[in-house]
């Protein structure tokens, strides 16, 4: 791939997005023979043939830390190691897309205490750098043997930005 300047690789956040939606966006891959990785945030996420990767909220604010601060309390919750706490995000998550072989954090979170989880997991990748309209762009490795795909463009760079006139 690092070899061919050609290759390209679309992903979609599927963020809670109607099933009417994903099911267009599916179906305009297939017309054009295109496979895409849909970063599911939920379970009933049906994309095949394409890959389903994890797209795992860590915020506290996220769904499953506020389900887990509502079943074991506040005091139990603040007092859980971050790392625990990254570890019951993967494994929710990873429950509803168990073939999964990466993912991207929502909102792009990143803590270097969640590499190793991915190796923990079988996790292969990461794809949660944006760096925006870059040229070429490329996969790097990032430690424990995870593979970083960063994002060349994100819609929501460009709502923000502008940048491309689009």
């Amino acid at each position: 791939m690092a070899d061919d300047p050609g290759t390209i690789c679309f992903s979609v956040d599927v963020e809670w997005a109607h099933p009417a939606v994903l099911q267009d966006v599916r179906d305009l891959f297939d017309m054009h023979g295109v496979r895409a990785t849909f970063f599911c945030t939920h379970a009933g996420i049906d994309v095949a043939p394409h890959e389903r990767g994890l797209h795992p909220n860590y915020r506290r604010n996220g769904t499953t830390l506020k389900e887990l601060g509502a079943r074991i309390g506040p005091a139990a919750m603040a007092e859980i190691d971050e790392g625990d706490l990254y570890r019951h995000v993967l494994r929710t998550t990873l429950d509803f897309a168990p073939e999964a072989k990466g993912a991207r954090s929502h909102s792009l979170f990143y803590d270097s205490l969640m590499i190793p989880l991915y190796g923990e997991f079988g996790l292969e990748y990461d794809s949660s750098y944006q760096l925006p309209l870059t040229p070429g762009l490329q996969p790097i490795w990032k430690e424990y043997d995870v593979l970083e795909l960063p994002i060349y463009f994100a819609d929501h760079y460009e709502l923000k930005t502008g940048a491309t006139g689009f």
